[in-house]
């Protein structure tokens, strides 16, 4: 039978974040084959993925100077290169922190009893997107001609369980039929998901928290384990994504890490997550530094130093058990202490 798969997918600029991605994956869906998609890297970088058997390079049928959104309409023609029954689409900035394999499982049974094609999250309809003011004639276009609600659900497509290469073939299809426009890439996949009616609703804060819901999340200790939670019920959260309105919730950093172009990386402004991208990075250049220069990032921990100049004292270097270790403890971060509390419903109130 053919295998799960994740991929991801970018250009040069993205290809730290999608390292460091590939990093978490190896923790939390070790036996899942995970595939990086060359949306425009670099001979390095290239190599550094065709090393580890990573690698899909770009097919014939993908021009060469498409941009990346529109080369992510594009996957099923990449994916021609693999046997799959299921594929996991993560973009290159998301980060893996809780049981995906595990939880993978459950989503893709589910899916197959409701003959569902795609899987994604959701927090909007398509008209409270609209209200933000983008420019997306295109898209609005070809939603009044099917007559689409703008009530209807606005899926993300950050993270993606799909498993149908038909639905894949529309997408590429719908690309080189619509003109390029804001979030072309999340419009088309609406439109398709929309039109063909077969998409299983994920929840958000556990398989894309990203945007508003970003603040919301803290960490917790069980049993000596960091989890990260959001919601009122705690929700164990899978899959964390750096980017908000504005930036609001994150901050990019354009990064030279070596001889290579800058890296762009965005890093939390929760530091409950930004200690989890801290980790997952300490833990890159720890495994995989050596092949990191090959590639042309022979200074990673310019970004630490960068983060660290953004943010001041990692909150890694806290002992839960000495508050003297603790330094300044904004009133809004999780309690060092791994409570799960905000600092000012718990130690805070006595400082």
């Amino acid at each position: 039978m053919a295998p799960t798969i994740i991929v991801t997918g970018a250009d040069r600029g993205f290809f730290l974040m999608g390292c460091v991605l590939k990093r978490s994956l190896a923790r939390w869906a070790p036996t899942l084959p995970f595939y990086f998609l060359d949306f425009g890297l670099d001979a390095g970088q290239r190599r550094f993925f065709q090393e580890r058997g990573m690698l899909i390079e770009r097919p014939a049928s993908v021009p060469a100077d498409l941009h990346p959104f529109v080369c992510k309409m594009a996957l099923g023609e990449y994916l021609k290169q693999r046997e799959w029954s299921a594929a996991v689409w993560l973009d290159s900035d998301m980060l893996v922190v809780g049981p995906l394999q595990d939880r993978l499982a459950e989503v893709i049974t589910e899916m197959a009893a409701a003959q569902s094609e795609v899987a994604a999250c959701s927090v909007e309809t398509i008209r409270e997107l609209l209200a933000g003011g983008w420019p997306m004639a295109p898209f609005v276009e070809a939603l009044q001609a099917e007559g689409i609600s703008f009530d209807t659900t606005y899926y993300n497509n950050g993270a993606v369980v799909f498993r149908s290469a038909e639905f894949l073939d529309a997408w590429w299809t719908l690309a080189r039929q619509i003109p390029a426009h804001t979030c072309v890439d999340q419009n088309l996949f609406n439109l398709l998901a929309l039109r063909r009616k077969r998409i299983t609703r994920l929840p958000v804060r556990v398989w894309n928290l990203h945007g508003a819901l970003l603040p919301e999340a803290s960490a917790v200790m069980e049993d000596g384990q960091r989890r990260i939670v959001a919601g009122a019920e705690n929700e164990t959260v899978v899959v964390l994504h750096p980017t908000s309105i504005r930036d609001l919730h994150h901050v990019p950093l354009n990064c030279r890490v070596g001889s290579s172009c800058n890296q762009l990386f965005k890093l939390f402004r929760n530091p409950a997550l930004r200690e989890c991208q801290m980790q997952a990075i300490a833990e890159l250049i720890a495994e995989d530094g050596e092949a990191l220069a090959r590639a042309g990032v022979d200074n990673p921990g310019a970004l630490i130093e960068a983060a660290n100049a953004q943010f001041g004292q990692p909150a890694s270097i806290r002992d839960p058990k000495d508050p003297a270790t603790w330094g300044k403890v904004g009133r809004l971060e999780p309690c060092p202490c791994g409570s799960g509390k905000r600092y000012k419903h718990c130690h805070g109130q006595y400082a």
